[in-house]
């Protein structure tokens, strides 16, 4: 019993330390009530914030490498762009509209390149739906319903293994979404 314990006492003492590794002074916060959102993110990544229209706004994460400034830039050659986390927030006309819905009925979503099932859930307390898309880029999706929003949250990554998907995972963990 006691060695289980220490054992639990270990673990939590472990998560704690590499969260506070995570937030100390390494964290910027993006918050906007225009896109209806805050999160906090990784210093290591570039935001760029892109309005599409008066329904659709864009925030684009990238590691901010000398590299992606030059294809952000368009000074590259000819390449992919590099792997990010992107935020599509979309005005909706119709509020009633689930998660699930949207994704199966938007070609933006890339619900039709979803391999594997699809999982219904929560993200704070609101509805989504997560899925995961094989393109370019393998990606990471969710689709949560906010405040007569539909916010697509994606990343794409070259393994399972990369950093950016546990970096989208700690700005799932802190997003709020506005009233």
């Amino acid at each position: 019993m006691r060695r289980r314990l220490i054992i639990l006492l270990g673990i939590l003492i472990v998560t704690i330390a590499t969260s506070l590794l995570w937030y100390t002074g390494k964290i910027e916060k993006y918050n906007s009530r225009n896109f209806g959102m805050a999160f906090y993110y990784s210093n290591k990544y570039f935001l760029e914030e892109k309005v599409v229209s008066d329904k659709e706004k864009i925030v684009i994460l990238t590691e901010d490498t000398e590299e992606n400034r030059l294809v952000r830039e368009g000074k590259s050659p000819g390449r992919e762009g590099p792997t990010a986390i992107t935020l599509r927030v979309i005005k909706l006309s119709n509020s009633s509209t689930t998660p699930l819905e949207w994704a199966k009925n938007n070609m933006e979503s890339n619900f039709h390149l979803a391999i594997g099932e699809h999982h219904e859930g929560k993200v704070g307390k609101r509805d989504s739906v997560y899925y995961i898309t094989d393109g370019l880029y393998v990606a990471d999706n969710i689709v949560v319903l906010a405040n007569g929003r539909m916010v697509h949250i994606s990343v794409t990554y070259l393994t399972p293994e990369d950093k950016i998907r546990k970096d989208l995972a700690r700005i799932i963990g802190s997003i709020y979404f506005y009233e």
